[in-house]
């Protein structure tokens, strides 16, 4: 009997063991990043009359995701772009692309994503289904996102994203068709690990 008792001790020993390293593994797998301002990018591009792309990038902006090496489908990433950061290399335009018609950033000064769904094509491709938010208005887009590298630390990641928006559906709809209804949208990033 003392030897039997023994043994169940053991044995509880070893799964309460096992358990927390279990919950320990699956909780380290789960890892916070957020943009490294200095390599990264938010561009976006429109048709100018079938002339050429008219093309610009937002600089202020927060970028952050939770990312699951061993399970890439439980990620998540949110972005927040302070709308008026935008920067065609025109300053008229820039005033004139952030007034009513279009961005209308003193109404909307935040245009924002938060994935919903991420769908894993391959080892480093795969499609983040969620909801950007611009102009007061909410709608559905999915981009196509790049694995480029993982540090051998995985502290950092670098990510290329690529997604097209029509932009009448979120409101924007001044000069359209003339100006392109498509919009190009852009995202180069190195995120580090918080």
């Amino acid at each position: 009997m003392p030897y039997r008792k023994h043994a169940i001790q053991i044995i509880s020993h070893l799964l309460f063991v096992g358990l927390v390293t279990i919950l320990s593994a699956q909780t380290a797998r789960a890892q916070q990043f957020v943009f490294d301002k200095s390599h990264t990018y938010i561009g976006f591009s429109i048709d100018h009359h079938g002339y050429a792309k008219t093309i610009g990038r937002f600089g202020a902006y927060e970028g952050q995701a939770v990312i699951d090496f061993n399970q890439p489908e439980a990620s998540s990433i949110q972005v927040e772009i302070e709308a008026a950061s935008l920067d065609t290399g025109w300053p008229a335009r820039d005033n004139h692309l952030r007034g009513r018609g279009f961005l209308n950033t003193a109404e909307h000064p935040i245009i924002s994503f938060v994935s919903d769904r991420i769908d894993q094509i391959d080892d480093r491709t795969a499609d983040v289904a969620g909801r950007l938010t611009m102009t007061g208005q909410t709608h559905e887009v999915t981009m196509r996102v790049v694995l480029n590298k993982i540090a051998s630390d995985q502290n950092k990641v670098g990510f290329s994203a690529t997604f097209t928006i029509e932009r009448s559906r979120w409101g924007v709809s001044r000069h359209s068709p003339a100006v392109g209804e498509e919009v190009a949208v852009v995202i180069e990033t190195e995120m580090v690990a918080r």
